[in-house]
């Protein structure tokens, strides 16, 4: 990242942030901090700015539903869950803003063991940490590369967080409610294909879905993890500058009906002057 900035969180900080998702009384059904990531970017890439208020709520359960008053674990748990949430969505925007990149949270993919051998493999891993630590000299050995399924399976969920912003504020995919004219979507091919990079690590729901992500495996293969975020991150980099304009729009507002001076015959019919008329009301 080109900046320090002090806004965005610290580990213990996200770490805090998890429990307090984790904490989440029953029956909501929060989201966790990496998936709440994933949820932020597709908040900040939408073709117009969603108010705070309206990307909170959605972050303490999955389902919509409301929060029962007066449920939460402790006093200020809700509060201090908004502050952290709002710092990282104002850092992740800065970041993409400034720099057109950002550091995603992505948690180190898990090591697989098979069951009926896992006592072999962990002998196996600290002979091979022994070793190493008492070779004399010579770089560490790099961790495997891992395999397209076990990429899929890192980035899944971040990806799912992502999603789920989409589907809470469909703008992007289906266009503004009552508005005419084609999506973003459906109106830039490249924002289609930058969203399709980004939820190309989750199981396809249709043929549609199942075709493009061959596309995508085909001409831009998941080679390592490494290469698959950068892809990522770029992805919603893209959507975020492809939307800029749109988000940033300032409406200006026409008037109905001409300007009427303020020594002008009021348009009431009255044959006074404006000012001593109509005038004299909006002024006061």
């Amino acid at each position: 990242m080109g900046s320090n900035r002090g806004m965005d969180l610290t580990q213990a900080e996200l770490q805090e942030l998890d429990e307090l998702l984790h904490a989440t009384p029953e029956p909501l059904q929060a989201l966790d901090v990496v998936s709440l990531d994933g949820y932020l970017c597709a908040v900040l890439v939408q073709p117009r700015l969603i108010a705070e208020d309206d990307w909170l709520l959605p972050i303490l359960d999955t389902e919509g539903r409301a929060r029962p008053d007066g449920v939460q674990p402790h006093p200020g748990w809700r509060a201090r869950i908004a502050t952290l949430a709002r710092r990282r969505h104002a850092a992740l925007n800065e970041a993409i803003a400034e720099d057109g990149w950002f550091e995603p949270l992505i948690p180190p993919p898990e090591e697989e063991l098979e069951p009926e051998s896992e006592p072999e493999a962990e002998a196996e891993a600290t002979a091979t940490a022994t070793a190493t630590a008492s070779t004399p000299s010579g770089p560490p050995a790099s961790p495997p590369e891992l395999d397209a399924p076990r990429i899929r399976d890192t980035l899944a969920p971040w990806s799912a967080g992502f999603e789920y912003g989409l589907n809470c504020f469909p703008d992007l995919l289906d266009g503004p409610v009552g508005a005419e004219g084609a999506s973003a979507a459906e109106d830039d091919p490249a924002v289609g294909e930058a969203i399709a990079r980004v939820l190309r690590y989750l199981e396809p729901q249709d043929e549609a879905e199942a075709q493009l992500q061959a596309v995508l495996d085909r001409e831009q293969p998941l080679t390592t993890l490494d290469d698959a975020i950068d892809d990522l991150v770029a992805a919603v980099a893209d959507l975020w500058e492809l939307n800029r304009e749109a988000r940033y729009k300032v409406e200006v507002r026409r008037r109905d009906a001409p300007k009427v001076g303020r020594n002008d015959a009021c348009p009431c019919g009255s044959g006074r002057k404006y000012k001593r008329c109509h005038g004299a009301d909006a002024s006061a």
